[in-house]
């Protein structure tokens, strides 16, 4: 557990690195693709009027922009490091990155998509939404994630 622990902060910490301390151009690249994959995804709920770049109009007073923190990519990392640190095969982490990153963007749209409609019925309802009910949906989300992987990859017998 020592090792499964001090591989997933490793790992983290190396994700969060690619993250926000970009040397290569490769990290805005992968979230610019992240947040149209988002926007394309939240398309089949919200009419395309209130789709503007990289923003939903909620009204001519609220707009809710796809941010780097907002499409996705921050849970898909701390579920990646889960991943990525436990003892199974490549071919099986692969397996469940894949798995995660679906299921993780389609809870992000169904996040964002929720905030958005909730928000436009009450624009009061944009904080707790947003900050509280969003966030312990993909908490959760992730967890469930990494609990079901835990339970179904196999160990690699090393």
């Amino acid at each position: 557990m020592k090792h499964f622990l001090l591989r997933y902060v490793t790992a983290v910490l190396v994700l969060m690195l690619f993250e926000y301390v970009d040397f290569t151009g490769l990290s805005e690249m992968l979230n610019r693709w992240q947040t149209q994959i988002t926007l394309y995804g939240i398309s089949y709920f919200i009419d395309a009027s209130y789709i503007s770049s990289d923003m939903l109009i909620v009204s001519s007073q609220l707009k809710l922009q796809i941010t780097q923190a907002c499409n996705g990519m921050l849970p898909f990392f701390f579920y990646l490091a889960g991943v990525a640190a436990s003892r199974t095969s490549l071919w099986e982490k692969l397996l469940w990155s894949i798995i995660g990153y679906v299921v993780i963007t389609i809870a992000n749209v169904g996040r964002i998509v929720s905030v958005y409609y909730l928000s436009k019925t009450d624009p009061t309802w944009f904080d707790p939404a947003h900050h509280v009910a969003g966030n312990l949906l993909m908490v959760s989300v992730v967890m469930a994630l990494l609990l079901l992987f835990f339970k179904k990859a196999k160990p690699d017998s090393v």
